[in-house]
């Protein structure tokens, strides 16, 4: 798991893949905004991930009336 105190990544595990002394935007507020994609940061090796939260969307099933 990353390590809190990393000054790369700000604790998060994971940097910018274009930028890796940066953290990633994607993970970190006030992260690099340049919209590469996230990689995990030296601090997390087996890339390891950890979620507060998770958002997923249904979509309504359609029924015709006869």
């Amino acid at each position: 798991m990353a390590s809190p105190g990393c000054p790369t990544c700000q604790g998060s595990g994971w940097v910018c893949e274009h930028h890796p002394d940066s953290p990633s935007a994607v993970t970190t507020t006030n992260g690099c905004a340049c919209g590469a994609p996230a990689e995990n940061c030296d601090c997390n090796p087996d890339g390891k991930a950890e979620f507060a939260v998770v958002y997923a969307s249904v979509e309504p099933v359609k029924e015709s009336i006869s």
